[in-house]
């Protein structure tokens, strides 16, 4: 899979796509990747097949899987972090789309900026921007500090990457946020590489196997996995 760059910005997405009467009945379902993987895929898709409609709605990577499985969606974009299991049925495809990673973000202020990477163990004392509890992000960060004795200790929830920044620039807290869901930083946040473990999430494509003669999939996931 290709690799991530903080310039790509996703969020948990959705991806709609009714073509038009001639063609297969198609949708796409995505739970990650909206700003910086799909707007483009998605112009590019409208420039190529016109007739393609498209919508965009966020849901965590699990209800997508589920919505493609029982054929409510042709095709899904889901994302896994690390070790965190993501179960798919065996009538589903997946193919993979990106590699990404995860920093810490920190106030340009807070003494952790000046470190040149971060270990579980260093953030124990910290107070976390998090995503809600049940979510795929907030499960990896709560493995994260396997081994160090303690629990994350979450001081706000969001389900919004941006809203992690806002709250991290006004000193409330630090947050773990991936590279492919990120704006630019600017002069008063920075980014911190973690190790032991890295936290890293691979993007996949899904589908059903009995779809893989549609056209309007092929498009898609083809369009995707670029």
């Amino acid at each position: 899979c290709r690799s991530s760059s903080p310039l790509l910005l996703i969020v948990t997405s959705w991806v709609t796509v009714t073509p038009s009467r001639t063609e297969p009945k198609s949708s796409v379902g995505g739970a990650t990747a909206m700003r910086g993987l799909v707007a483009p895929v998605v112009r590019d898709l409208h420039a190529r097949h016109p007739d393609l409609r498209i919508s965009l709605v966020e849901r965590e990577p699990w209800d997508t899987v589920a919505l493609v499985a029982d054929g409510r969606l042709e095709v899904g974009l889901v994302h896994t972090w690390g070790d965190v299991a993501l179960d798919l049925p065996d009538h589903l495809v997946r193919t993979s789309v990106a590699c990404d990673v995860a920093d810490v973000i920190v106030h340009a202020d807070h003494p952790l900026a000046a470190a040149a990477r971060l270990r579980p163990h260093d953030l124990v004392d910290e107070g976390w921007v998090a995503t809600p509890d049940g979510t795929i992000c907030r499960q990896w960060l709560s493995r994260m500090y396997d081994g160090t004795g303690r629990r994350p200790r979450i001081a706000h929830e969001s389900l919004e990457y941006e809203s992690h920044l806002a709250l991290v620039r006004a000193g409330l807290g630090i947050a773990l946020v991936p590279r492919l869901g990120r704006a630019a930083l600017g002069c008063d946040l920075v980014a911190v590489p973690v190790h032991d473990p890295v936290p890293t999430r691979d993007v996949v494509a899904v589908h059903r196997r009995t779809m893989r003669s549609s056209p309007a999939v092929a498009a898609v996931v083809s369009a995707l996995s670029r």
